[in-house]
């Protein structure tokens, strides 16, 4: 029998905790606890394993109860709404019908039966196709010397189901991209994009996004730019190639199978990635390059 990444096996242990406990007050960072991962690296690791949130999971499985609770039972609805963590029958409508299609009192007329959804791991045919074709899935791995990158720093603060890597990343490379003819001694013809998640909660997460260029020495440059030294690492680089809406499938496979089976950890660094300096790094077809620091 073919052994799970053990990233797996923890999802799939903290998604049959949720379902065992849709009743109680479930709290997302006692959830990452168990996992004995970082809040922010369980949060990355669920989303690339089972498609979505931790929080819009745990709705949608509530959701998914109230609809059978509402075809199976007599109870008014308002208690269903209370007992899928609903404060207001208009809430629970709201979410039961972007759901489901239709509000909870013309569902159980209906009486058609859901689709049980389970948390199973997010594989697609796309996401088959771009493990053969879009990706590296063994990386070359690298004693990277120290970089001096800089660019346009953009901070954010965003709640953890709206983060999103390429929208982010898209916009810092607009605001940037101007301005790189005006950057002395760079050190290649590269462009990169270097992020890092400062802090993050069940609330928010927050970080930075910084589109940039190597440079060879911090001098001469032009107004509106900022520097920053990413220290020598040891580092897997992995390519991706594929328009933007295939990077999700680099992260799932990066984060949610090779890492947690191979027998590094993620050092605490900015992630970065580098690419040709003349295409957006989120274009139809770019090939990019995410060198991910290891210990």
């Amino acid at each position: 029998m073919e052994r799970l990444p053990a990233s797996i096996v923890r999802i799939q242990a903290t998604i049959d905790y949720i379902d065992d406990h849709l009743d109680d007050a479930l709290d997302i960072q006692e959830l990452a606890a168990q996992t004995e991962m970082s809040f922010w690296h369980f949060l990355r690791v669920f989303r690339a394993t089972v498609g979505e949130t931790v929080k819009d999971y745990i709705r949608r499985r509530r959701l998914t109860r109230a609809a059978y609770e509402l075809l199976e039972t007599q109870q008014n609805i308002i208690d269903i709404a209370l007992g899928a963590g609903f404060e207001t029958h208009e809430a629970f409508t709201r979410a039961f019908r972007s759901q489901f299609g239709a509000s909870p009192r013309e569902f159980r007329a209906a009486g058609k039966q859901p689709q049980l959804p389970r948390g199973i791991p997010h594989i697609t045919t796309e996401y088959l196709a771009h493990m053969h074709s879009g990706l590296t899935t063994t990386p070359e791995f690298v004693d990277s010397p120290a970089r001096r990158l800089v660019g346009v720093k953009t901070e954010f603060s965003v709640a953890p189901e709206a983060f999103d890597l390429i929208e982010l990343g898209t916009e810092a490379w607009r605001t940037f991209e101007p301005l790189i003819t005006r950057i002395p001694v760079r050190a290649n013809s590269l462009a990169g994009l270097c992020s890092d998640i400062v802090a993050a909660d069940e609330r928010s997460i927050q970080g930075y996004v910084m589109a940039c260029v190597e440079v060879t020495e911090f001098s001469g440059l032009p107004e509106g730019v900022v520097a920053l030294m990413r220290p020598p690492c040891r580092e897997a680089r992995f390519r991706h190639r594929g328009a933007g809406q295939t990077w999700e499938y680099t992260l799932q496979y990066i984060f949610g199978a090779w890492l947690p089976d191979s027998h590094f950890a993620v050092d605490d660094q900015p992630a970065y990635f580098t690419f040709d300096a003349t295409h957006s790094p989120f274009s139809e077809a770019p090939e990019i390059d995410y060198w991910l620091a290891l210990r």
